[in-house]
């Protein structure tokens, strides 16, 4: 038995959780903590969370879903492979916070957050594009030689488990380590 790699749907329920988990509690202290601290804590809070890909090969809202980020063979991906994928999919986050900073400069501030929001979105709709096809890589996906995967398809078909985070503790519980 082969598994499958994972297209659109399930990676937007992974994602709809992982937004109910970071982003209420954030958003609840940005509107209590005043100014650019609440947003600057929001910043911080969806990069160290979206970081969880890198330590676990997958978020909680993933791991809800039961899904792991691996290599296209369906192989445990290695902690650098992890890294380039975050770093690039990251781009659109970074690109709206730095176009943020500037954002008390009239004219300029705006124009930066209106580059910035185009990238991001030009950035999901290439990403979906590329998600809905047979490949189901993502850009960051396709540039970190990177595939998301259902782990329990993937340890029926006799894959390895997920790679240990960079911690040592294993994305999946029960599962036996990568050697």
């Amino acid at each position: 038995m082969s598994a499958n790699r994972i297209g659109l749907v399930p990676r937007i329920i992974a994602s709809i959780i992982d937004g109910l988990i970071v982003f209420i509690p954030a958003v609840i202290l940005m509107m209590i903590l005043p100014g650019y601290l609440g947003k600057l804590l929001l910043f911080g809070a969806v990069i160290a969370y979206g970081y969880l890909d890198v330590l676990n090969g997958a978020t909680p809202g993933k791991q809800i879903v039961k899904l792991g980020i691996r290599q296209p063979d369906g192989a445990a991906a290695s902690h650098e492979q992890l890294t380039k994928r975050y770093m690039v999919k990251q781009l659109p986050n970074a690109a709206c916070f730095a176009a943020a900073l500037f954002g008390f400069i009239p004219y300029l501030g705006t124009f930066l957050m209106l580059l910035a929001s185009l990238f991001a979105l030009a950035y999901a709709v290439y990403s979906v594009s590329l998600v809905i096809k047979p490949a189901a890589q993502a850009y960051h996906d396709q540039y970190a030689g990177t595939a998301v995967y259902n782990v329990e398809e993937l340890a029926t078909a006799g894959n390895p488990p997920v790679a240990p985070s960079a911690y040592g503790s294993e994305a999946n519980a029960g599962l036996p380590p990568v050697r």
